[in-house]
């Protein structure tokens, strides 16, 4: 149906018509993991936006030259997903405080940053951004919401692997607070065995099986497999630790 659409706006010369049509897509590709596709068609949406006098800072062009970055990293292209989330990050530095949807798009930016930063084992740049991800996630939803709660966690995992157990451990618990108050708690299990790994690491044996034990019985609640991975994980490093 896309295509019949887009070959219907090209012969009417419907400008907005085939923009449109791109943009949709190379968002259907992009979702859909297909890497070149998506990233012809967001270059034919670049080309006619900035042909039709779009600026560089406009948020339209800073999100689809944030989604070739992430195509970049996808494809292992390292120094050219590198350079993309930075000018990405530089594009829409002043732009930040403009209005929600400007703040939507640097907190975006920033978690995707800071997940291609934990890939490469830069920890300590990765934390930065995920605060920055995460402050601009409270602004824009309120300190209730799932992004809040997925970045809490993502926290949470970057400080243990940073070895900051106690930091860690507050975002973890800060991050099942703040889930408890939202209707679904389905993910709530995988953080529970992610909190019992990290009081095991502390040494916090009687701790750690309890939320452990949690996670597993939110994974069965929700028939969440994720969370029953991770309880049956956190399980098997308890008996590890039970038998050094």
């Amino acid at each position: 149906m896309l295509h019949v659409a887009l070959r219907l706006a090209q012969q009417q010369q419907n400008q907005q018509g085939i923009l449109y049509c791109y943009d949709l897509m190379a968002n259907l590709a992009f979702d859909q993991l297909q890497l070149e596709k998506a990233e012809k068609l967001f270059i034919n949406v670049l080309q006619l936006l900035l042909s039709k006098g779009t600026a560089q800072n406009d948020l339209k062009v800073i999100h689809i030259s944030l989604k070739l970055a992430r195509i970049c990293q996808l494809r292992a292209e390292i120094e050219k997903a590198d350079i993309g989330y930075k000018w990405c990050l530089d594009q829409i530095e002043h732009e930040k405080y403009k209005d929600r949807d400007s703040r939507i798009l640097y907190g975006v930016i920033n978690d995707w940053y800071a997940q291609f930063l934990l890939d490469r084992g830069d920890t300590s740049k990765a934390m930065v951004h995920l605060k920055e991800a995460h402050k601009a996630c409270n602004e824009t939803q309120g300190d209730i919401s799932e992004q809040s709660v997925l970045l809490l966690n993502d926290l949470g995992i970057t400080s243990f692997r940073a070895e900051d157990m106690d930091g860690a451990e507050k975002y973890l618990k800060e991050a099942l607070k703040v889930g408890n108050n939202l209707e679904d708690k389905s993910q709530l299990g995988v953080i529970h065995a992610n909190l019992g790994l990290i009081l095991l690491e502390k040494g916090v044996l009687k701790e750690a099986e309890k939320y452990c034990g949690e996670a597993l019985k939110l994974g069965k609640r929700y028939e969440h497999a994720e969370s029953l991975d991770q309880a049956n994980y956190c399980f098997d490093q308890i008996k590890q630790n039970l038998g050094k």
